[in-house]
């Protein structure tokens, strides 16, 4: 049992580190990238075709940029032009067709093999005891919670992020303030476009690549903002921690298909109980 919490909360993490590029933008523009899971398998893909370009840590930066000047691009062409107001979803829309189009980019350019990418692989295990708990499993955990502490740190003591909240709740205002709200989605989706592609090349490099590899991520980041609340980076980080420990917990005294309905019934009673999530807040609405 003590296996399944540990896999739980590091499994969590992953989870997690992919509903923060979620919760960045939602906090940031109230809307969000249903294209993401697409652009987790994108990343990972950029670095197993870009082998020729160099040693890793050329490929990881060149992925990551790769990644930012998409999520620019995804706020300039999918989300601006359709997210007029705070009643317009037609980004849902947008977003979901970038998706298709990327997981068909990378099918006919990767093809549907598993590719590697162990240039990013950390090997080894840190003994606990009995346990034996994977150095990439730990990273990525660890990149979570560092990012989860930096971008709360960001929001909440700095001019940016003050910047980043007024741009939110009265978009109109901060135009009126000199605030250019185009530009500032731009650089809030290249950040989490970055983060969802730094998820792809960790991930990736701990299973194997194919276009495949992060729809399913998204499933389970939306189940975490859900359980943890979307405009809370701290609730994303104890949402994916929750997530992965009922998943595994399911997993361990049932079977998987178990442990995944577990997550999925979390999901439902917290949008029962309290709709925002566990530190979510209700967005307050102009009248």
């Amino acid at each position: 049992m003590l296996n399944a919490i540990t896999s739980g909360i590091l499994v969590g993490g992953l989870f997690a580190l992919v509903a923060l590029s979620l919760s960045l933008t939602f906090l940031a523009t109230r809307t969000g990238n249903f294209g993401t899971g697409e652009l987790v398998s994108a990343g990972a893909g950029v670095a197993v075709l870009s082998a020729a370009v160099g040693p890793g840590w050329l490929r990881f930066l060149l992925a990551l940029l790769v990644g930012g000047l998409l999520g620019a691009l995804i706020s300039r062409l999918l989300i601006t032009p359709f997210h007029v107001n705070a009643r317009d979803y037609r980004w849902l829309l947008s977003t979901l067709g970038l998706g298709m189009i990327l997981i068909d980019l990378q099918t006919n350019g990767m093809g549907v093999e598993p590719l590697s990418l162990a240039v990013f692989k950390i090997d080894g295990f840190y003994r606990l005891g009995d346990l034996g708990l994977a150095y990439q499993a730990l990273v990525i955990l660890a990149l979570a919670v560092l990012l989860s502490v930096g971008i709360s740190c960001v929001l909440r003591w700095t001019a940016l992020g003050r910047v980043i909240r007024a741009s939110a709740e009265d978009p109109e205002t901060a135009l009126l303030m000199g605030i250019s709200v185009k530009r500032l989605s731009m650089f809030v989706y290249a950040g989490a476009s970055m983060i969802a592609v730094l998820a792809g090349l960790m991930y990736g490099a701990q299973t194997t690549v194919t276009p495949s590899l992060g729809p399913p991520l998204l499933v389970g980041a939306i189940s975490v903002a859900v359980i943890g609340g979307i405009n809370s980076i701290p609730g994303v980080l104890i949402g994916g921690l929750a997530y992965g420990l009922i998943n595994q917990l399911g997993t361990y005294f049932f079977d998987a298909v178990v442990g995944s309905t577990a997550g999925l019934i979390a999901v439902v009673l917290v949008l029962m109980l309290k709709p925002e999530g566990i530190l979510g807040t209700v967005p307050k609405e102009k009248v």
